[in-house]
């Protein structure tokens, strides 16, 4: 009846009609009209299922309202019936037959002049409810007769409607648009809806994070086509490189944006940085290369964004779960060094070329000041390394600043990051000029000697390690300004300092000499630091000091005259000030200065009188872990003076110190003190035969005329003989003693006999207890008691008497000891 109306009616007729069935087609308005009573169907059979049946009439309505208690319902159900009328009448207009309506109002009428159908339309042909889309494609294919040119001539004004309608409210509306939209570009020139760019990837990224499934499901699937299209372009290379340069033109800040990659929603974030690192693969290196700057600071950043957050509660609460922060942090360098955002990286870093890198180094600077998180600056770090490594010809002219700028990211308080600065310095400095390296040893020292965080001196060894293990070649070339630092810094206190140091020198230092080729920077750097108030900086300068006396004496050679007036004047102020932990390596460096710097010394009057000042003091400290090789030092120091007898000045310090050890031993044999009191035992034991083994160093029969000889050695026994008692429970006095007791008797047979055979009987006196006395010692022990039998033997002319000799024999055990003091006897024998 529509259309024969439609067929007689005037032009005037014709438009007035079409423009109500265009109105009544496109308006969202309720279109319930007329009385409604109990029985009026409001909704078809089953489109509301309940339990029992379905929703259909009024009366269905009032009786669920009713039975629920909500009179609310009765307006809500009424609501939705208005909105089921719009589209099921949209769904009867195929039903009507007023496609021939339309088609003809198409050609010379209403639709000719104002097309506002073909938008609305276009969008309903892709409708979630299937009699909706079935009508609206039949009302399409009768009213269009050439959909592509169609389409053509109307695009703008059907993008407009979509995007304007891609947040409509009504879930359908917004499912169909979607659709519509994915439709709707494929197969169009980027020209055609380049302007719409932006603003499609924008709204589809904001709907799918829709509420309902199935509009998330039609907004994924219009990304991935936006995404597949963007793809086959950059796939096309050289023949679509401006179109792609053109899409990725809008689409790269998108992505980029809170709307794409720094957005709350997950899907959404996750669809983005897909679509990101396909772009980035597939890119050709003219298309991707124009944004490769903003792209490299941006996916460092997205790092730590995109690192999830438990990573963090586990770092801050490690203890609980038995880890610690190291190792979490090398599970996180490793998820760095797998990620796809480092894949990408690594592929924007190949594509570079000169202008392109000179692009990137403000981007870079800006990344590494603003990194937050430990992946965000662990990547900034190797990218440092990419770049010196892969890329060393474009980066070479930007070595030196980067290497500049890594000496503040080398502070970072988390020692992962710190590592990483560290590890990219020693491969940045394979690039950097000679200046710059020089500048960087310096700097290293700052941060050595200024800083009072041993964080900080970490910082400086690794940074040098790794200079001396990635840039071994550039490490040589500047030896002297490396090696005289490290040498000294690898004394430091501190195990995982000195660890660092330690590793370097041993790993680019062939053996002790070549500390004679920096002895002098050496000493200078240690003495410039032995005045610091700070005891670690004062007591690595005085190790290091020590360390090359050590080693110049290590070599076998004399310490020349030109090296010793060197080292002497640091080694003079090393050996002032008060005792501390570890400066026993200071005296035995003394020593071997003594020993093997005789040029000095013996030309220099002052130095000999300093030297003897010097270990007298150190011998009178009263430090009682201390004392013990002060003690055995002086006794070093006199027996390499040929020039000087400090015989008395040992026996006046000896003395009280062996009398109070032994008194104190005695009164504490029934104590059980534990094991502070073992350990003092310890002490006393090794400080009381240090005694024992200085006082017949003191004794120098070439400088003592023959009374004075006499009375010393007669004193001398008398204070070995005086430990007795210790050494009956102590095996380390024991031993002392008669090595002592061996090495006396040697020195007095190559001296002039006459004073020694005038005391013969009271040497015997005083020492025939301790060599002839019972004993339970080892072997060993045992042995030396024979050697110093055997010398004794050799000296005297009586003693030791043939009994006694016979008596020992008979009791001995050993083959080596028995064979010893069957040689004494044999000697005695021979002597008559």
């Amino acid at each position: 009846g529509l259309g024969l109306v439609y067929e007689k009616g005037d032009r005037t007729l014709k438009d007035d009609l079409v423009r109500d069935l265009v109105g009544s087609f496109s308006d969202n308005k309720a279109q319930l009209a007329g009385n409604v009573t109990e029985d009026t169907q409001l909704f078809e059979p089953g489109a509301l299922p309940t339990g029992d049946g379905s929703i259909t009439t009024y009366k269905d309505i009032m009786s669920l309202a009713s039975e629920v208690g909500d009179s609310s319902l009765v307006y809500r159900f009424m609501s939705l019936a208005s909105n089921n009328a719009i589209w099921s009448s949209r769904a009867a207009f195929g039903r009507f037959g007023l496609s021939n309506v339309l088609s003809d109002s198409s050609v010379d009428g209403y639709l000719a002049e104002n097309p506002k159908l073909y938008p609305k339309l276009f969008r309903y042909r892709f409708d979630p409810n299937g009699a909706v889309q079935r009508s609206m494609n039949d009302i399409w294919n009768a009213l269009v007769k050439d959909s592509s040119a169609t389409i053509n001539k109307y695009f703008d004004a059907i993008m407009e409607d979509l995007l304007q309608n891609i947040l409509a409210e009504e879930w359908r509306v917004r499912q169909a648009t979607c659709a519509a939209i994915a439709d709707l570009v494929q197969g169009r020139a980027l020209e055609q809806y380049e302007k719409y760019l932006e603003r499609i990837w924008t709204l589809s990224f904001k709907v799918l994070d829709d509420i309902k499934e199935s509009v998330r499901t039609a907004a994924g699937a219009l990304a991935r086509v936006m995404t597949s299209t963007l793809i086959r372009s950059l796939e096309a290379g050289e023949s679509s490189s401006g179109n792609a340069g053109a899409m990725l033109k809008h689409v790269l800040p998108f992505l980029l944006s809170t709307s794409g990659l720094e957005s709350s929603a997950k899907e959404v974030q996750a669809f983005a940085l897909s679509t990101l690192l396909q772009i980035v693969k597939k890119s050709s290196g003219n298309t991707l290369r124009p944004f490769i700057p903003e792209l490299v600071e941006r996916l460092l950043g997205l790092l730590s964004s995109l690192e999830p957050q438990v990573v963090n509660y586990v770092h801050l609460n490690a203890s609980k779960y038995n880890l610690t922060e190291q190792k979490i942090d090398e599970m996180r360098l490793a998820s760095i060094r797998g990620s796809p955002l480092t894949e990408s990286i690594e592929r924007c870093l190949d594509l570079m070329d000169d202008a392109t890198m000179t692009e990137l180094r403000p981007r870079l600077e800006i990344a590494m000041k603003t990194a937050v998180g430990l992946p965000s600056k662990v990547g900034c770090s190797r990218i440092l390394v990419s770049l010196s490594t892969r890329h060393s010809f474009l980066f070479r002219p930007h070595a030196d600043y980067f290497l500049k700028l890594v000496e503040k990211h080398l502070l970072d308080r988390n020692e992962t990051v710190s590592s990483s600065y560290a590890a990219s310095a020693g491969y940045v400095a394979r690039t950097a000029s000679d200046k710059q390296i020089v500048q960087l040893a310096n700097f290293a020292k700052r941060l050595y000697f200024t800083s009072e965080d041993d964080h900080h001196r970490i910082a400086s060894g690794e940074m040098i390690y790794a200079i001396s293990k990635y840039s071994t070649d550039r490490f040589s070339a500047f030896a002297t300004d490396f090696l005289p630092f490290v040498f000294v810094a690898k004394h430091d206190g501190h195990e995982v300092v000195k660890e660092f140091y330690q590793n370097t020198w041993d790993e680019n230092v062939a053996g002790p000499r070549t500390v004679l080729l920096y002895v002098k920077e050496i000493v200078d750097m240690a003495q410039a630091h032995l005045d610091s108030p700070r005891w670690v900086l004062k007591h690595t300068a005085s190790r290091a000091i020590a360390e090359v006396v050590i080693s110049i004496e290590s070599t076998g050679s004399e310490i020349s005259l030109s090296n010793a007036e060197v080292i002497w004047p640091a080694l003079d102020k090393a050996m002032g000030g008060k005792t501390w932990e570890g400066k026993e390596i200071i005296l035995k460096a003394f020593v071997r200065f003594v020993e093997k710097g005789g040029q000095l010394w013996r030309k220099r009057t002052a130095v000999a009188d300093s030297i003897t000042k010097i270990i007298v003091r150190e011998a009178r400290r009263q430090n009682a872990a201390y004392r013990q090789f002060a003690i055995r030092s002086i006794g070093q120091v006199a027996s390499a003076r040929t020039d000087v007898d400090m015989s008395d000045v040992i026996i006046e310090i000896l003395s009280p110190v062996m009398e109070g050890l032994v008194s104190v031993d005695e009164s504490a044999m029934d104590v059980d003190g534990g094991t502070e009191a073992l350990k003092n035992d310890k002490v006393r034991e090794q400080t009381l035969a240090a005694a024992i083994e200085t006082l017949q160093d003191a004794i120098n029969p070439k400088l003592l005329r023959a009374s004075e000889l006499s009375a010393k050695v007669l004193r001398v026994l008398d204070l070995i003989a005086k430990s007795e008692t210790l050494q009956a429970r102590s095996s380390v006095v024991e031993l002392a003693s008669f090595q002592a007791l061996g090495k006396l008797f040697q020195k007095l047979k190559n001296s002039e006999g006459e004073a020694v055979r005038a005391m013969q009987a009271e040497m015997w006196a005083k020492c025939s207890s301790l060599l002839f006395g019972p004993t339970g010692s080892s072997e060993a022990i045992r042995l030396k008691r024979a050697d110093a039998i055997l010398a004794l033997a050799e000296l005297s002319q009586l003693f030791p008497t043939q009994s006694k000799l016979s008596t020992e024999i008979a009791t001995e055990k050993s083959p080596a000891v028995r064979k010893v003091l069957e040689q004494a006897l044999e000697v005695r024998l021979q002597k008559g």
